[in-house]
């Protein structure tokens, strides 16, 4: 009986001597006035988040994943009104923690957000969310938060697409 017990913990300390596999999504998809903007992969690392072949890479050292979803209006000078929509799924913190900024959040941000953006670009309105999960390609679903100083860096992310 006690050979049972024996074999039963080496099984035991077999299985918690694995290797944890973090496996998350990684993809960014950018539109502009409902237009896609290309991203060639080898530019940005990032495949398309509209592909159906979405790239799956291991997360383990950061043990976890990512996913930013967020849509902004701005008027720009020459241009006028544009609007831009984003995903951008990847490794992240091993939390399962959520954020969402809504518009009404970002609309009363809306000057300290206008003072960091360059002339001639002006922030109309916004809305996001950007969560961090823990299991394995845990960023594929919707549904997600993000706080302001994220978006406040997404904003310049899409500024520079604009200018790219």
């Amino acid at each position: 009986m006690e050979m049972k017990y024996q074999i039963l913990i080496f099984v035991v300390a077999l299985s918690f001597g694995s290797a944890f596999s973090q496996s998350c999504f990684r993809c960014a998809s950018i539109s502009w006035n409902n237009e896609d903007v290309d991203l060639p992969t080898s530019e940005s690392g990032y495949p398309s988040c509209d592909d159906g072949n979405l790239q799956v890479v291991d997360c383990s050292s950061q043990g976890g994943c990512l996913k930013v979803d967020y849509s902004f209006e701005f008027n720009i000078a020459l241009v006028g009104s544009v609007s831009s929509e984003t995903v951008i799924r990847d490794c992240g913190a091993n939390l399962n923690a959520c954020e969402r900024a809504t518009e009404e959040q970002l609309n009363a941000q809306r000057g300290i957000i206008n003072s960091g953006l360059p002339a001639g670009v002006e922030f109309v309105s916004g809305s996001g969310n950007a969560c961090l999960c823990s299991g394995n390609l845990c960023n594929g679903a919707p549904g997600l938060s993000i706080s302001i100083t994220a978006l406040l860096a997404s904003l310049l992310v899409s500024y520079i697409v604009i200018k790219w």
